[in-house]
C-alpha cells in the first residue's frame, strides 16, 4: 500500500499537483489496513482459504515466492509458465525488497 501512496505522490508531483497530505495518506492506509483485515476475517469465518503475496517479493524474487503460490492453488506443474509471466523491468518503481527476510508470502 505505502508503494502505491509514494507512487501517486510522485506522479502529482511530476503534474505539478499537489499530493495528498501526509495525514489523508496514512488516513488511505489505515482504511485499506482496516479493509484488509476484514476481508481475511471474513475469508476464515467462511472457511475460504487465502493468501497474500507481496507484489514486490513476487516480481524480484520469484524463485522464492512462486513455489508457496503454485502450491496454494494446486498448480505446481505451471512454475515455469507462472516463472514466464514475470518481468522485473515492468515494475514500475524497479527497487527491490529493501529485507533479506520474505514474510511477504502470508497464509490466513
Amino acid at each position: 500500500m505505502e508503494e502505491i501512496l509514494q507512487s501517486q505522490h510522485t506522479m502529482l508531483r511530476g503534474i505539478g499537483k499537489s499530493a495528498a497530505a501526509g495525514e489523508k495518506t496514512a488516513d488511505i492506509s489505515k482504511a485499506y489496513r482496516q479493509q484488509e483485515r476484514h476481508a481475511k476475517s471474513r475469508c476464515a469465518n467462511l472457511g475460504i482459504h487465502a493468501m497474500s503475496v507481496s507484489f514486490e517479493a513476487l516480481v524480484h524474487h520469484p524463485d522464492q515466492i512462486l513455489p508457496q503460490l503454485a502450491g496454494f492453488l494446486g498448480t505446481t506443474n505451471k512454475l515455469p509458465a507462472m516463472r514466464a509471466c514475470i518481468d522485473p523491468a515492468l515494475h514500475r518503481a524497479g527497487k527491490r525488497p529493501s529485507r533479506e527476510f520474505f514474510p511477504s508470502v502470508r497464509h490466513s
